[in-house]
């Protein structure tokens, strides 16, 4: 059957090839049906990293663009250091009312303003946003993803099937470890960070986790949270206490702090690996032989 001689193809690098030349196209495409690079060009070489779905807190998007905030720190550092480009693609709508939401969304699009002043830190990370995201849109955004970020806290509604679209269109996935990535038993290569639902929940039950005090512990933290605050203005258009304020106020309920380093650390895990064809693609395989699983 089909599933059998996608097996077999796990070590043609032949197709190992075409793949890649597929997924670039479908880069290309996407450039161009969302008028994406009308002011900054987006490399279509660079890996394409998206988080679809609405903005919450339950979803960390925060969680996201303050990891890609400890990067760009630590170009800033050295910009010598060598990762391979990524694209940062964000879409997703909220509730109007939604306040966390508003601010997350005006600190990505900070964010991206500052990274794109630095000419160095642009050629290797780049924040794009889609607007409106829709049925439609989807269709044609996930035949362009490398890895698919699913970044959900674990107790929390992590039934997110667009995991499984975007396996279907050869994607790689990076996940928390909830929901349908915990429910089934079945091999796959999900590049997986965070605590698990066992963790999140103990923690909230016995009240053991202190925002406050693991911020002052953890020097990766402080380090990307303190350069957020002392930034200017000028350079980062937001103001970025009000949502370290937030943050400290409801005991960083999302766990924000908490994941930080593990996903910086799985993020260059991935970056090395994207690096490697072989690796990649028969990742990317097995994903699929998972996600077979929801298929009837």
């Amino acid at each position: 059957n089909s599933l059998e001689k996608l097996e077999k193809l796990k070590n043609n690098l032949d197709f190992y090839d075409e793949v890649e030349y597929v997924k670039y196209k479908n880069k290309l495409q996407l450039i161009d049906y969302f008028k994406i690079n009308e002011t900054e060009p987006i490399n279509p070489y660079s890996i394409f990293d998206m988080q679809l779905t609405m903005f919450h807190e339950a979803k960390r998007q925060l969680l996201s663009a303050i990891c890609i905030a400890s990067m760009y720190y630590k170009l800033k550092d050295n910009s010598n250091i060598l990762i391979p480009p990524t694209t940062y693609i964000f879409s997703g709508k909220a509730n109007e009312g939604y306040f966390m939401a508003k601010e997350t969304i005006k600190f990505i699009i900070a964010l991206k303003k500052m990274i794109d002043k630095d000419k160095f830190i642009r050629e290797k990370i780049k924040i794009a946003f889609i607007e409106d995201l829709n049925v439609k849109k989807i269709t044609e955004i996930l035949p362009a993803v490398d890895i698919y970020s699913n970044l959900t806290l674990p107790t929390l509604d992590n039934q997110n099937f667009h995991i499984l679209n975007a396996i279907f269109n050869m994607s790689n996935i990076l996940t928390s470890k909830g929901g349908i990535v915990d429910n089934l038993k079945d091999d796959n290569s999900f590049y997986t960070f965070g605590a698990d639902f066992k963790t999140v929940k103990k923690m909230n039950e016995d009240n053991s986790y202190n925002a406050n005090e693991f911020y002052y512990d953890s020097d990766i933290v402080k380090f990307t949270i303190d350069n957020l605050l002392n930034e200017s203005y000028d350079n980062f258009p937001y103001n970025f206490k009000t949502i370290y304020d937030q943050l400290l106020m409801y005991n960083d309920s999302f766990k924000c702090f908490y994941d930080l380093e593990d996903l910086i650390n799985t993020r260059k895990s991935i970056e090395n690996d994207y690096l490697d064809i072989e690796k990649w693609t028969y990742h990317q395989i097995d994903n699929i032989l998972w996600a077979n699983n929801f298929r009837l």
